[in-house]
């Protein structure tokens, strides 16, 4: 393991499963702290309590708990940055 991640923080989305929960937990391997954000809380909540295990911190987002107007732009309302701040 190099040092050049040690201590830093790593927002990983989609980190409830799959590809996601692979990357946070390989960066927390690293040393990296991380920020899990899902769509899916308690996958995110999972990887979560992992990285925890790795003697990382972490904490989980989910991602109902934004403005649902985050995905339900239309062809008709173009997207532009919500207000709300994320993490």
């Amino acid at each position: 393991m190099g040092t050049r991640l040690i201590d830093q923080v790593a927002i990983v989305t989609g980190a409830g499963n799959g590809i996601g929960r692979s990357i946070a937990i390989g960066l927390a391997k690293e040393g990296v702290h991380i920020c899990t954000a899902d769509i899916d809380s308690v996958g995110a909540r999972q990887t979560a309590q992992q990285v925890k295990k790795l003697k990382r911190r972490a904490i989980a987002v989910g991602s109902r708990r934004f403005p649902s107007f985050w995905w339900s732009r239309t062809p008709s309302a173009p997207w532009s940055w919500p207000t709300v701040p994320m993490c």
